[in-house]
């Protein structure tokens, strides 16, 4: 029993963490495939959400690692 309490004494301290991120990456990709599926603007208008998505604004050094932490953030909650 106290093993499960710790479990969501983490969950309720993280998943506020995590939830920005994820939000973000889940709003930017949506919106990049259907403007570009179902409105026809071309790759490079909509490219900026794609920068947001993988994280670019980083910089090639922490763009990984945004990645790796947003992933591991999904699995975990």
């Amino acid at each position: 029993m106290k093993l499960n309490q710790s479990l969501r004494k983490w969950h309720r301290t993280v998943a506020p963490i995590v939830l920005l991120p994820l939000t973000i990456t889940v709003f930017t990709g949506v919106t990049y495939r259907i403007s570009k599926d179902w409105f026809g603007l071309s790759r490079d208008r909509v490219h900026f959400l794609m920068s947001l998505h993988e994280g670019e604004y980083f910089g090639h050094t922490l763009e990984p690692v945004y990645v790796l932490l947003n992933g591991l953030g999904l699995l975990w909650m």
